[in-house]
């Protein structure tokens, strides 16, 4: 009894201090668990969703709908709520968008598993997700950075070369290739 205590204690330090977002279902894919980075990426709380309600409610209804259609099905909840729990056969990773209690998007990296027990029946579902959006965001500034030197290094008739020390090799732009 004094393990399985300290067992679910651990469990629940680890969901608490989780920096993804942990959100369990049952098989019908109603919500079981939502830990406090859940909260936090979501804007909603446990107490709102455990038992009441299904991850259809974050996905953006629009992504959901254009994949339902995809495949040439009907759109209805039932549907919708297969696509949000889609992949699950075993394990899922994807990028996917998410909405916030207050309406606003985000995009998301979702890993998504079947849960099943000692007999191998599905007990439900387990979504892991960052919100990826500060990630997304330097990816777009690194990419403005490299036009705005590009489109320089045009105008300015330059080449460009770089010289990697650690591993001593060096890469040249095109315009370097054609002056040598």
């Amino acid at each position: 009894e004094r393990a399985m205590r300290e067992l679910l204690l651990l469990q629940t330090a680890i969901l608490d201090h989780s920096a993804y977002a942990i959100v369990a279902t049952d098989p019908q894919g109603v919500i079981t668990l939502f830990n406090r980075a859940a909260e936090a990426i979501s804007g909603y709380s446990a107490g709102e969703l455990v038992g009441k309600a299904t991850p259809v409610l974050f996905h953006d209804p629009d992504e959901l709908r254009r994949r339902v259609a995809q495949r040439g099905e009907p759109v209805d909840d039932a549907r919708l709520l297969a696509e949000a729990m889609s992949g699950a056969g075993g394990t899922d990773d994807e990028e996917i968008v998410y909405r916030r209690k207050d309406g606003s998007s985000f995009p998301a990296s979702r890993s998504l598993s079947i849960l099943r027990d000692a007999g191998g029946a599905v007990t439900g579902y387990l979504a892991i997700v960052a919100d990826i959006s500060e990630q997304r965001a330097r990816e777009q500034a690194i990419k403005s950075a490299y036009a705005r030197l590009k489109l320089a290094a045009d105008a300015a008739n330059i080449a460009i070369w770089e010289w990697r020390f650690a591993d001593d090799t060096m890469q040249w732009d095109e315009r370097m290739c054609a002056w040598y």
